[in-house]
């Protein structure tokens, strides 16, 4: 986990961050489901000020994700969420 800084002393935590690639990735759990609205702003806070890109994956799915899968997602410019 990767504590971020947007705004006004407000930070995120991103639960893996790769700062060569400019890319995090969410693992997201059930609770996700009732938190769309604060996902949408804390993507927007995140890449206004740092332009990374977001990769989300449900827990469930990550669990089962390959090595080369997981390769493909962060190599691939495209916004993705693994769901």
């Amino acid at each position: 986990q990767y504590p971020i800084v947007v705004e006004n002393d407000q930070f995120f935590i991103l639960d893996f961050y790769i700062p060569s690639l400019k890319v995090y990735l969410e693992i997201d759990g059930k609770q996700h489901k009732k938190r769309v609205e604060y996902d949408l702003k804390r993507k927007k806070s995140i890449n206004k000020l740092w332009k990374l890109r977001e990769i989300r994956i449900q827990n469930n799915k990550a669990i089962r994700l390959s090595p080369k899968k997981l390769e493909y997602l962060l190599l691939n410019k495209k916004r993705y969420n693994y769901k």
